[in-house]
């Protein structure tokens, strides 16, 4: 007895039934697989920002009072990044957790007309959050050590206010000389500015300290243990704020962000749905033939036989429905891959005028996991099985007679 060929012709025989069957196990699969895809994308689109930047975590001070925005012009310190102490600077140096860091100092200048962000760097500090730009010089050059009175613009500023290597730009009345442009990354949203001065010129437009920074960028000696080394961190200075790509994705606005708490509990939900539909309709299906058991028994089936021909039929559209459902998952992970995301980490800068789209959007870094593929179909298979086995248990205790009463 060729239970397969019964099973097969059984599957082709019912094609509308088999696709409603197929169709609830694929849309299950599909949108398990598509829930976890889009929030790991999510969570490595968070990251890009300070792998761009060669970043860890950041460290800002923000301001007692909210600042409110001046309307005459001047250069003032953002409301979230107030000065960082230079005793921070040292015990944070000294701190095992750390590799090296990184300081800057960020300025908002409200010119008349033209806002523009402001970015003081030494150019021999660790090549770390804004210091990165001295690698994507575009024309021209970066600042060297001891220089003063220059500026280097980021490359879609330049172009959309008309500035090119060799001219001049005014901040807050003073002249600099632009001897450069940089392209920033795609995500390189931690490091974006307009302008970006030798710290010594920016603290003098400030009207601050020698010393005096507002954001620091830190790089640790082991990543993967973030979560300690920022613990010990905010012991040690309470009154910063500690920014990792977890805590952007936490505190991100996103809708796209609510997937990284939503991911399991919807998984369990989809799931859930998916197996009371699919054995529903299984047996749905299955009830509507169950005269026909009832006529196999009479003609001499064995109770085993009509189980396992009725456990591979039902299997096997389950199979199919697997199969389906990952070459959907499939179809919308490549869908899913040409979204663009807004990623603007907590402490970093505002969207900024004539900055490049790149730098506060990248495209949704979709990647196809086998693990999570074949975690998918394993477990879609063996609920299958769990729902068959118990379908056509039942139906093999049925007596013929009763079954007939169904004819």
């Amino acid at each position: 007895m060729n239970l397969a060929l019964y099973a097969w012709r059984e599957i082709t025989k019912r094609p509308g039934r088999t696709f409603l069957n197929a169709l609830g196990v694929s849309f299950g699969v599909a949108l398990v697989i598509l829930l976890f895809s889009i929030t790991l994308a999510y969570k490595e689109a968070v990251m890009v920002p300070f792998t761009t930047s060669s970043t860890d975590i950041t460290l800002t001070r923000p301001g007692q009072e909210k600042a409110s925005v001046p309307v005459a012009q001047g250069v003032i310190l953002p409301a979230s990044n107030q000065a960082i102490g230079t005793d921070v600077l040292k015990r944070l140096a000294q701190m095992t957790e750390v590799k090296q860091t990184a300081t800057v100092l960020e300025l908002w200048s409200f010119d008349p007309g033209r806002f523009k962000v402001i970015v003081g760097l030494d150019p021999n500090s660790q090549p770390l959050g804004p210091a990165k730009v001295r690698e994507w010089v575009k024309e021209g050059r970066f600042f060297g050590s001891g220089e003063r009175g220059v500026a280097v613009l980021d490359s879609h500023y330049a172009r959309f206010f008309g500035y090119k290597v060799g001219s001049q730009i005014i901040i807050a009345g003073q002249k600099f000389n632009v001897i450069g442009t940089c392209e920033m990354k795609e995500g390189a949203q931690l490091t974006a500015a307009n302008i970006y001065l030798p710290l010594t010129d920016a603290q003098i437009l400030a009207g601050v300290g020698p010393e005096t920074v507002n954001s620091v960028y830190v790089e640790l000696k082991d990543a993967s243990r973030w979560k300690q080394s920022i613990d010990t961190i905010h012991q040690v200075f309470p009154e910063v704020t500690v920014t990792s790509a977890d805590s952007a994705l936490a505190m991100s606005d996103s809708i796209l962000a609510l997937l990284d708490k939503l991911a399991w509990p919807g998984a369990v939900l989809v799931i859930a749905l998916s197996v009371l539909f699919v054995h529903r309709s299984l047996a749905a299906s299955t009830w509507e033939r169950i005269g026909e058991f009832g006529t196999m028994k009479a003609l001499g089936w064995s109770r085993r036989d009509i189980q396992r021909a009725l456990m591979l039929e039902l299997f096997s559209q389950v199979l199919i429905g697997s199969v389906l459902g990952l070459g959907i998952a499939a179809i919308g992970s490549l869908l899913a891959g040409h979204w663009q995301v807004n990623i603007s980490p907590v402490g970093s800068a505002p969207p900024l005028p004539g900055m490049a789209p790149s730098t506060n959007t990248i495209q949704l870094p979709v990647v196809f996991s086998t693990s999570l593929y074949l975690s998918a179909l394993g477990s879609s298979l063996l609920v299958g099985l769990i729902v068959a086995v118990t379908i056509a248990q039942k139906v093999v205790e049925i007596k013929p007679a009763e079954a007939w009463r169904h004819l």
